[in-house]
């Protein structure tokens, strides 16, 4: 029976605005959302100050969550690690810390909807129009940066991260730690093609098209 080589990972990503008040936290709620467990979200602000209420009205509005939101510093996460730091706002970006280990950095560009309070009707417009724009972008994250997979050696059980590619080519990889090419399985070599020292074309396409299966 053959090892399947692939293991799912649960990516962390903390969002980051000024305030934590308004875009971080319907970001933070959106993503954990649609990730469906598959992710685990946090948000913060450089300088936080309370969660707007109009942020639970329009995440009430299409059924997402607004439990366990508050505002937090991202002085709290300085030693945290994180696979992705998104911030949404061009003061965030440009004031955001350095963490600990690897991660990669996105920058969403979001206006203030709390800048249009001036009527009620135009605070909830804005509101709804930055959560429906987070959520397309959280849509797009989703389906495009976290097309992953931990690939785990069958030979030391050494497991690295790699790229799911959107041509899903073929690619080459080799063990970091024992420097042993990584075939499909202990016991055999590819039954499609018969490459027996590194993962062919056509089992590697089918692979990821079945871990995308099991993750969609």
């Amino acid at each position: 029976m053959k090892e399947n080589i692939f293991e799912k990972s649960k990516p962390r990503i903390l969002i980051l605005c000024s305030h934590n008040s308004v875009r971080s936290q319907l970001a933070e709620a959106v993503f954990r959302y649609l990730g469906k467990g598959k992710i685990e979200v946090k948000s913060a602000g450089i300088n936080p100050c309370g969660v707007n209420p109009y942020v639970y009205k329009v995440l009430e509005e299409v059924g997402i969550s607004s439990g366990g939101l508050y505002s937090k510093s991202v002085t709290e996460f300085i030693n945290r690690k994180f696979d992705y730091v998104i911030t949404v706002c061009d003061r965030a970006d440009k004031s955001c810390p350095v963490f600990s280990g690897k991660y990669r950095k996105i920058h969403y560009p979001l206006s203030d909807p709390g800048e249009a309070q001036d009527q009620e009707i135009d605070a909830l417009s804005a509101f709804r129009n930055t959560r429906n724009i987070i959520k397309a972008l959280a849509i797009e994250f989703l389906g495009l940066e976290l097309k992953k997979a931990n690939l785990k050696c069958p030979f030391c059980g050494v497991i690295q991260e790699i790229d799911i590619p959107q041509d899903r080519r073929f690619a080459f990889y080799k063990c970091p730690h024992c420097q042993k090419r990584i075939s499909p399985s202990k016991e055999s070599c590819c039954v499609i093609c018969g490459f027996s020292d590194k993962i062919c074309p056509e089992f590697y396409k089918q692979t990821i098209e079945k871990f995308l299966r099991e993750e969609a």
